[in-house]
């Protein structure tokens, strides 16, 4: 019985704090709520529970070796679970959502802290910005007041309360002029009152306004009115002792004067107008019952109990409280006010019941008055009840079961509730009848015509007529389905009226060309069909405009509409430029519903479907589906259809009927003529080819010559319609012995040459026995075959040809598809015969052909999408592959050699000698590293393997001391080719031999042996090194201290702004050398002069001439007609693959727009991948001056990523991806001249505040500097931190002169640093003290000197054109896209110097 009582006890208690708690917690009250739900936690002991101090105990103990539940972890569980309905019971339904899924009283106190008191920085502003920009409006002072204190309070939860002065200084700025004089006398008090002192002013100050100001009251037959309370109950006029009203409810109406409805005069109300008798008396019949019911109510007849119900009465009201179960005094002075002017007092207020279940509260007690009066908007505002009115009945009803309460009817025009049982329906037990919608719950919510038929067999009784069906939530929810789509017939009366668009793809594997997407229109008016293949859904882009400009032109009309879905492709704003130029109205297909644009998904089927067709009779390969899929949209615009009364798209396009007669299998064998591109007379005249479609552009066919790959364009053509050679059978074979592809396997090998199943190609191009004549060994004719032609329109012919270098198919290139205006005949190979046999498959015992049988054993590399164009360098950069280590080289003799070429030049220069291993000494490792030299036409010039010490196992101090790495810088290295183009000298790539042999070393060092070359006599000896190594820690600063020894002695002199630069002058010959290691570039005006320095300079080193500069660490250099293009593509890839990003999706922008980094964060699992991906980056920048922001940003969390940051790094190699071929162009200028940009982004960092600088730097038009930086101190302004960018932009520039005027090519205008700030333009530019500028004082006097001597000019430039944005900040993809095109970064140029056959 005990427990049984203190279980009571906690019962009661729980459920006494339930009701205490009327306070929920919602996003604006989190400090209220906070302060309410405290003292609650402390008064039950449950305060622990919230703040973290009693932590949970273990859930198991251990007793008698035997693992048991944990008392107290239970009992710690039960007193936490109470916590936890606390914490529920006071959160609204939002609040609620914030810790869906959480168990434990802290967790939930934290989520809640979180999500309500997020002391962010961006929520600070913009709760502060909401305070600052906060008005009174229309609403009263005791509102205003209220919503002004509630931002307060929420600043003040989130630890940054709001200043007394400032609480002061916006409320009397929020309260508008008509408070002018009020808040100009609140400024002038000293000292300022308080905030609490200042509301209780304010809102005397409105009674005293409203005092002045009376406005009319709407017309209601009764209004509960205030004397000393602003808010008075109901909607009525408040009247004060002297007679003043104002407004209860409803928009004031300011100083306008009173006007009466009666006899439209201003200047008195209705209820003062002298004539009301006149106008009662001549009231009309409605009138006249109106004014008979107020009478009725509201002078003494008999007493009775029943309730009128009123629905203009704004309050419950009754004569005398007998009938009440509470009354208490009125502590107001509230006055009823009737339709004729007249008031009553209010004495007492109470509270009754009606229906025993539907509590009336707050009625009025008034003596004067006879009836009871119900109001209706009270009943229906304080219970979810409904009040029906009919007649002679009405009903109040449940508003969600609609079950009928109470039930009164109409007497002497009044609607009466008599207080009697009869009165009110019984609420136990369910009647049998019932209304629709109860029946329609009670039976499932089945449907209307169930109901009815029910309701007609008189199974069910209904209180009324079925009504008709209506919309029931719960039905919607639970049986909501799509509506029919009915048959649309309709068609345009005229081409181009309506065009629909749809894309189709991804293809599952790749065409010849790459593609796999294509973009379908169709005409609505004659259903003609234009296809174009794409490689990414993006190149819907340029297809557009090129389609719209076509048919308009072909078809000389405007397109009026364009349909298709709401994809991405469709819906943005390039797409939407171009309907806005053109005037054409784009609609849409509703989400999720393409039977909208059911034109184009059938027009989809019929294409592919026959296109598969097509593909399976032949056997073609799956990587021809654009051959064939445009071939059969060729093929579907000319066949008739019912649709079209039998006539066809072509037909009612062209006004012109189809020829068919010259249509031909596709698939099957051709023989065209190809004389005429015979070598000599004895020569073919045609060979076997494969017949893949009609040409756009030409009135001919395709041919496909399956040895080269080549595609011919012709129309003297032969036609073998019974042989397919991709089959290499006829079709005389029984269509159920055919082997069907699976349209997924691998056509590696047939993607080049058809599969061979006969024992040579002759026998392959024989026709069967059955077979007529050959063609060719007919009579010739004069005749000639017709070809269909192809009208101008025909852009879904689009040709797709395979061009290739040479015989052999392994070597053959992916060509890109050419666009509608590129000519698809190609040149025959001189070197093919018909005599060439193709390759042939070993025998095995499976049948399927892998890439080993085809004779194929290099790596398998995916084609780059992203790249527009490809030369042969790149394609030889990106598609071989180094070995790693000894093992894998050793089985190349190529390789082979070269380590013996190694080893034999460092025994001529007799770098080591063998010792005995000595103790107690420091070994270093060797290893070989393997490299392959290219030529600018992309040749192998040399397999180079080179022996390398492993220099990070050396020890300071012991075998090294100093050491120094000649590395130019990437300025330099800009700058020195931008001078190049300019003055079209050659570059030339120079490599030492073994540079680093020729150093000598200082300090005893021993290695390795070399692995795999160990001496056999002496296999324990150790290499006693004494010329420098590749490796060696001083190793670059001995042969660099070699070098310049050289090149000084022969007439250069080192560059004191870069030490890795020398510069030759004598006479006019000017020479430039750039070091880094032991790669050299050379230039210069004199090529006489500089064929004999690098005579000179091989009889001193052994250098090797690598001919014009192509590849230089990891910087691809192709040539064009007028400068040169750098670019990274084969190190990027490099990264992606590192990554294992290299088939990831590409995006548009590095970063996304705004973005911004912490150190907040979950932390990443491996920083070492972190490091070393941003590292790689780093160095990508190189020539990707729009990385050099976001690999910024994410390079300053090195020594703890955390998540965020790793998928910000994801998102640069996925935007890398995308532009894996973009580069940097640089041309020959017009004018050379320096120009800076410079622009600072304030307090970018979140964390430390310090603002983002960048710069770009161009020299002629080529960009040659730029830097994206976060500044090393706090800037106090935007202005202190644009001047400091300024300082940076200028020291780089004057490092710029110094080196340009070593390098005697200084120009001879005065360099121009551009900023978009107008303040620190000013500072430079005028001798001027500011207090801002004290602590800048250094830079101040920097840069204002460079200007005021002359030296550098500083000009305005508009925030749009500022290119250096692009280094401070993310921007959206247009604007970033606009910058990097400033920045004279994109793609390789169509044609490039190095992929031009010779």
């Amino acid at each position: 019985m005990a427990a049984s009582s203190s279980s009571q006890d906690n019962l009661f208690s729980m459920n006494t704090l339930l009701h205490m708690m009327t306070i929920k917690l919602s996003s604006n009250n989190y400090l209220l709520w906070r302060n309410h739900m405290l003292p609650i936690f402390t008064y039950q002991k449950l305060l622990g529970h919230i703040d973290g101090s009693s932590s949970a105990p273990s859930p198991t103990i251990t007793v008698e070796d035997k693992t048991v539940p944990n008392p107290e972890a239970l009992k710690w569980t039960e007193v936490d679970q109470r916590a936890v309905i606390l914490l529920q019971s006071s959160l609204t339904e939002q609040a609620a959502a914030e810790v869906l899924g959480l168990t434990t009283a802290r967790n939930i106190w934290l989520a809640l802290e979180a999500a309500y008191s997020n002391a962010s920085v961006e929520r600070i502003h913009s709760l502060r910005d909401s305070l600052r920009q906060l008005t009174k409006g229309t609403s009263s002072v005791s509102d205003y007041c209220r919503r002004f204190k509630a931002i307060c309070e929420q600043l003040s939860a989130i630890g940054h309360p709001v200043a007394e002065i400032d609480k002061l200084h916006w409320f009397l700025c929020g309260l508008g002029p008509s408070y002018e004089t009020f808040s100009t006398a609140i400024r002038a008090t000293k000292p300022a009152p308080l905030f609490r002192d200042l509301v209780t002013q304010a809102e005397s100050h409105e009674l005293f306004l409203q005092s002045l100001h009376g406005t009319p009251s709407p017309p209601a037959a009764f209004h509960a009115q205030n004397i000393h309370n602003n808010s008075a109950q109901g909607r009525g006029r408040s009247f004060n002792s002297r007679g003043n009203n104002s407004r209860g409810r409803g928009r004031g109406q300011g100083r306008r004067a009173p006007h009466c409805q009666l006899c439209r005069t201003n200047g008195h109300y209705a209820s003062s107008c002298p004539k009301l008798h006149t106008y009662a008396t001549q009231a009309s019949p409605s009138d006249e019952s109106l004014a008979k019911a107020f009478h009725a109510q509201c002078h003494v007849t008999t007493n009775t109990p029943d309730w009128h119900v009123d629905s203009g009465a704004t309050d419950h009201m009754t004569p005398t409280r007998d009938s009440l179960n509470h009354s208490v005094p009125y502590p107001g002075n509230h006055q009823v006010e009737f339709g004729d002017g007249k008031t009553l007092p209010i004495t007492h207020t109470g509270s009754s019941t009606i229906s025993n279940h539907i509590p009336l509260s707050n009625i009025l007690v008034i003596p004067n008055l006879t009836k009871k009066l119900l109001s209706v908007s009270k009943l229906t505002t304080d219970h979810p009840v409904d009040v029906l009115f009919s007649q002679p009945f009405f009903n109040i009803q449940d508003r969600k079961t609609k079950r009928v309460l109470a039930r009164g009817s109409c007497e002497n025009g009044l609607y009466v509730l008599k207080d009697e049982p009869q009165a009110f329906v019984a609420t136990t037990g369910v009647s049998k009848r019932a209304s629709y919608e109860l029946w329609h719950a009670r039976l499932g919510h089945v449907s209307f015509d169930v109901i009815s038929t029910l309701n007609k067999l008189g199974v069910l009784s209904i209180t009324s007529l079925l009504p008709k069906p209506i919309v029931c939530t719960p039905c919607q929810l639970a049986k909501g389905q799509r509506l029919s789509f009915n048959d649309n017939s309709k068609r345009s009366s005229h081409p181009l009226e309506l065009i629909h668009c749809d894309l189709w793809g991804p293809a599952p594997v790749y065409s010849k060309d790459g593609y796999r997407y294509y973009v379908a229109f169709i005409d609505d008016y004659s259903r003609f069909t234009w296809l174009y293949p794409l490689k990414t859904k993006t190149g819907f882009y340029s297809v557009l405009p090129s389609f719209i400009n076509l048919v308009q032109t072909q078809c000389s009309r405007k397109i009026k509409t364009f349909q298709s879905d709401g994809g991405t492709e469709f819906v943005n704003q390039t797409v939407r430029k171009i309907f806005e130029d053109n005037g054409t109205f784009h609609r849409f297909s509703c989400p999720y519903t393409p039977q909208q644009n059911g034109r184009a998904e059938r027009k989809h089927r019929h294409i592919v479907e026959t296109g598969l067709a097509m593909l399976f009779n032949a056997h073609v390969p799956a990587s021809y589906w654009v051959d064939a899929f445009t071939s059969a949209t060729f093929i579907i615009n000319r066949l008739p259809t019912p649709l079209l009364k039998n006539k066809s798209p072509f037909q009612l396009l062209f006004n012109q009927n189809p020829q068919y007669a010259n249509f031909r299998t596709f698939g099957c064998q051709v023989f065209p003529y190809l004389r005429d591109y015979s070598q000599h007379k004895l020569a073919p005249r045609s060979i076997p080819c494969i017949f893949i479609g009609y040409s756009s552009q030409y009135k001919g066919y395709r041919c496909l010559d399956p040895n080269t790959s080549r595609v011919f364009v012709t129309r003297h053509a032969r036609f073998n319609e019974m042989v397919f050679p991709f089959n290499g059978s006829s079709c005389d074979t029984n269509i159920s012995t055919l082997e069907l592809t699976t349209f997924l396997q691998d056509d590696s090998q047939s993607s080049l040459s058809p599969p061979v199943l006969k024992k040579n190609a002759q026998e392959a191009n024989t026709p069967t026995s059955g077979s007529t004549i050959c063609p060719l060994c007919r009579p010739s004719t004069n005749e000639s075959p017709h070809v269909p032609p192809s009208p101008p329109l025909m852009a879904s012919d689009q040709t797709h040809h395979v061009n290739t270098s040479d015989q052999n198919p392994e070597n053959a290139s992916v060509a890109e598809a050419p666009s509608s205006s590129v000519q698809d005949v190609q040149q025959p190979d001189h070197h093919a015969s018909t005599n060439q046999q193709p390759p042939v498959i070993s025998d095995s015992a499976h049948p399927m052909i892998t890439r080993s049988k085809a004779g194929i054993f290099k790596p398998k590399h995916r084609v780059d999408l992203a790249s527009l164009t490809t030369h042969s360098l790149h394609v030889a950069l990106t598609t071989t592959v180094e070995p790693r280590g000894f093992k894998t080289a050793a089985k190349d003799p190529k390789w082979m050699a070269a380590m013996n070429e190694e080893l034999q030049a460092l025994h001529q220069n007799q770098t080591w000698t063998l010792v005995p291993r000595p103790s107690s000494t420091n070994i270093v490792g060797s290893k070989w590293v393997y490299r392959i030299k290219y030529r600018s036409d992309g040749t192998i010039e040399r397999y180079k393997a080179r022996l390398v010490a492993q220099g990070y196992t050396q020890i300071p101090g012991l075998d090294y001391s100093h050491t120094f790495s000649p590395v130019v810088k990437a300025t330099t290295v800009r700058i020195v080719l931008s001078l190049a183009v300019l003055n079209s000298w050659k570059l030339h790539q120079l490599d030492v031999k073994n540079a680093f042999l020729n150093g000598s070393l200082d300090e005893t060092v021993f290695m390795e042996q070399p692995p795999g070359f160990t001496n056999s006599q002496f296999p324990n000896h150790v290499c006693k090194l004494s010329k420098a190594l590749y490796g060696l820690k001083q190793a670059p600063r001995a042969w660099f201290q070699c070098l310049s020894t050289f090149l000084l002695s022969y007439g250069f002199t080192c560059s004191r702004a870069d030490t890795s630069l020398f510069v030759f002058t004598r006479d006019s010959c000017i020479m430039y050398l750039l070091v880094y290691v032991d790669d050299l570039i050379l230039t210069g005006n004199d090529e006489t002069a500089i064929a004999t320095f690098i005579s000179r300079l091989n009889h001193e080193f052994a250098i090797k001439d690598l001919g014009d500069l192509s590849y230089f660490l990891g910087l691809e250099v192709a040539y064009m007609d007028n400068g040169i293009f750098l670019t990274q593509s084969k190190y990027a890839s490099d990264i992606l693959k590192r990554a294992d990003l290299y088939d990831s999706k590409p995006v548009s922008t590095p970063l996304p727009p705004h973005a911004s980094f912490t150190t907040d964060g979950l932390p990443f699992t491996d920083p070492t991948l972190y490091r070393s991906l941003v590292g790689a980056l780093q160095y990508l920048t190189i020539t990707r001056p729009d990385l050099s922001y976001a690999v910024n940003q994410v390079s300053q969390f090195m020594q703890a990523p955390t998540v965020d940051h790793f998928q910000s790094v994801k998102r640069i190699l996925r935007y890398v991806k995308g532009t894996i071929s973009f580069g940097l162009t640089y041309s020959r200028p017009h004018r050379n001249s320096i120009r800076g940009y410079s622009d600072a982004d304030w307090a970018r960092c979140l964390d430390t505040r310090r603002s983002t600088y960048g710069y770009s730097i161009y020299m002629g038009g080529n960009l040659v500097s730029w830097s994206a930086k976060k500044q090393p101190t706090v800037s106090r302004s935007s202005c202190e931190s644009e001047y400091r960018a300024m300082a940076n932009t200028a020291a780089e520039i004057v490092w710029i002169t110094h080196l340009l005027r070593e390098l005697h090519a200084l120009p001879p205008d005065r360099p121009t640093l551009l900023c978009d700030n107008k303040s620190a333009l000013f500072m430079t530019q005028n001798p001027v003290s500011h207090k801002r500028a004290k602590h800048i004082d250094l830079d101040y006097h920097f840069i204002r000197e460079l200007v005021s001597s002359g030296k550098l000019f500083t000009k305005f430039v508009p925030t749009n054109l500022q290119v250096a944005d692009i280094f401070t900040k993310s921007l959206p993809r247009p604007q970033f896209e606009i910058f990097r095109t400033m920045l004279r970064l994109g793609p390789p140029p169509f044609r490039l110097k190095g992929g031009i056959s010779r």
